[in-house]
């Protein structure tokens, strides 16, 4: 009879998951999931803006720079020194009025420039996950990949002609192209080289 009974409950245990087991782990499953989605939309959402964001920066700094006679740059960084570390812009200007530009890294142009606070209230840090990946400035050999890249707007209207290529990884490649004259952005949802832009 003892037998009997261990063999009944062993049978009865062993008859699988109750309806309110497998509904608590599709309640488990359906939360993790919108969790990830939600992260992930998060995310695309706030790589948009902060492209949006650059975008109207170009068109103001172009102004700025004929009305105030000063010659404006943005300044991105891209990681610290070894390359990692967040990833940066913020805005500059010359100390003299009608600076004209010349060689772009030289530490006497970098002397003759300070933050600026009135068009970019602040340094601008990227979402996690988001970077710049490259900028290419008419004029330079190679793409700059490290280190500070610096765009120039200058008073006689004029604005270095530019493409800023930002990813945020699985595939979400954006470029923001400066346009030389008018200093407005045009924004790609793909990675496009100057070169290629200047085809278009």
């Amino acid at each position: 009879m003892m037998q009997k009974i261990s063999l009944l409950k062993i049978y009865k245990s062993s008859k699988g998951f109750t309806m309110v087991e497998i509904m608590i782990v599709v309640v488990i499953i359906g939360l993790v999931s919108a969790t990830a989605i939600s992260r992930f939309f998060n995310r695309d959402n706030s790589f948009k803006e902060e492209v949006r964001n650059f975008k109207l920066l170009t068109s103001s700094l172009h102004n700025s720079a004929k009305l105030s006679h000063l010659t404006f740059r943005i300044v991105i960084q891209m990681g610290d020194e070894s390359g990692d570390g967040p990833h940066k812009y913020w805005v500059e200007n010359s100390t003299k009025a009608g600076a004209q530009i010349s060689e772009k890294d030289s530490s006497e142009q970098r002397s003759g420039f300070t933050k600026n606070t009135s068009v970019l209230k602040k340094e601008m840090t990227l979402p996690n996950g988001v970077k710049f990946e490259s900028v290419e400035i008419a004029g330079e050999d190679q793409p700059i990949t490290q280190g500070n890249a610096y765009i120039y707007f200058t008073p006689q209207g004029l604005v270095d002609e530019s493409a800023i290529h930002i990813s945020a990884g699985e595939g979400l490649d954006w470029t923001i192209a400066i346009h030389p004259l008018t200093g407005k952005s045009d924004i790609f949802t793909t990675k496009v080289l100057l070169k290629d832009l200047r085809n278009q």
